[in-house]
């Protein structure tokens, strides 16, 4: 399979190998070539990971935080007359 490098990944090509590639063969037998292609699908690979991580941790602390901060908050609008007040306030002009 043959891979088009974009223009704007040719200065990174070429750094990487010394010389300017067009196209990469992904069945090509130059070790470097091999080399960088197997880091680039580790850390496409490895950074999807992180992000599937990443994602949990703020979906889990979001519900924890709304599990929290939810019913207390609710709680103190029950016990105080402030919904009554706010009530009239919304029907009448303050």
């Amino acid at each position: 399979m043959r891979i088009t490098i974009d223009s704007a990944d040719q200065p990174f090509i070429h750094r990487l190998l010394g010389e300017e590639i067009g196209q990469v063969d992904t069945q090509s037998s130059d070790t470097r070539l091999q080399h960088a292609l197997d880091i680039a699908r580790q850390q496409k690979n490895h950074e999807a990971e992180l992000d599937w991580k990443r994602n949990a941790v703020f979906l889990a602390l979001f519900i924890f935080l709304y599990a929290v901060l939810a019913p207390s908050h609710a709680g103190s609008h029950r016990t105080s007359t402030q919904p009554q007040k706010f009530g009239v306030c919304i029907s009448v002009p303050c």
